[in-house]
């Protein structure tokens, strides 16, 4: 077990109740929606890339509980790289472009949050040559 929050396991909480979004070659996805709010579980994949994406009408919370990797936010001239691990939170405010790198032998999990279910946001992908494996 990565992490603990409280009272409550929430990584083990959206294991048992979440429902499977993805499951690839990529990451494995687990969704569980509590008063509004959707609680997503990623297990990114050892030297795995998320296909990187902005999505207009929400802002999102990560949180990084085990594993290590880097997170990118924004693209071209104005594109920040930096590392992330166990106990890294990272607000991603709507508009901003972001994909999660994990460059380690071992899965790098996190939790997402955001205020919408999944098929009621509008996301904006990466082109596909940009978003392969990382190297």
């Amino acid at each position: 077990m990565c992490v603990s929050f409280g009272a409550v396991n929430l990584v083990e909480e959206i294991r048992a109740g979440g429902t499977q979004i993805y499951n690839n070659v990529l990451y494995v996805v687990r969704d569980l929606h509590i008063d509004g709010l959707t609680l997503s579980l990623t297990e990114l994949k050892p030297f795995k890339s998320t296909r990187g994406h902005s999505h207009d009408d929400i802002d999102e919370i990560y949180v990084f509980v085990c594993g290590s990797g880097y997170m990118q936010l924004g693209v071209d001239d104005i594109k920040e790289t930096f590392a992330v691990g166990k106990g890294k939170v990272v607000l991603v405010r709507k508009g901003v472009f972001h994909r999660v790198m994990n460059e380690s032998i071992v899965p790098l999990e996190f939790v997402s949050i955001f205020a919408k279910k999944r098929n009621n946001i509008h996301y904006q992908y990466a082109k596909q040559e940009s978003v392969a494996a990382c190297v």
